[in-house]
């Protein structure tokens, strides 16, 4: 198979092909609106929003929002190296996979409660499930 153009893995392409090795996986989360980053950054609007309009406390942007940049970062340096541990690779993977997951999850539920006008209560938000991560 040949090997996936630029464009492709940044801009065209709508998930990793199962032939692409990790640099171009790596990239195209990190470049391609429909990679990992993006999602992130999708959520990370959200919550700036609920927390804007009052309802959600200024913590969630630590959480669920822009301050929570962990895995995201780890993406950002693999992206520009030239070998990648396939630990390494995987681990950023997977867990920024989770956290988009169980932010989204919780995003919602925050959406939700917003919607139907109900004050926010932190002892009802969804916590985080951890028993589906494997590496």
């Amino acid at each position: 198979m040949a090997r996936p153009t630029w464009t492709e893995i940044t801009e065209t392409a709508q998930q990793p092909g199962k032939s692409w090795n990790r640099s171009d996986i790596l990239n195209f989360h990190y470049f391609n609106p429909n990679g990992l980053l993006a999602a992130k950054a999708v959520i990370e609007r959200r919550v700036d929003i609920l927390v804007t309009a009052g309802f959600l406390p200024s913590g969630w942007y630590y959480t669920a929002g822009s301050l929570n940049q962990y895995h995201a970062d780890q993406i950002r340096k693999l992206s520009s190296k030239r070998r990648i541990a396939r630990f390494d690779f995987e681990y950023a993977i997977k867990m920024m996979e989770h956290d988009n997951r169980e932010n989204a999850k919780k995003v919602a539920w925050a959406e939700e409660q917003f919607l139907a006008g109900n004050e926010y209560d932190n002892d009802a938000v969804p916590r985080t499930d951890y028993s589906d991560w494997r590496l």
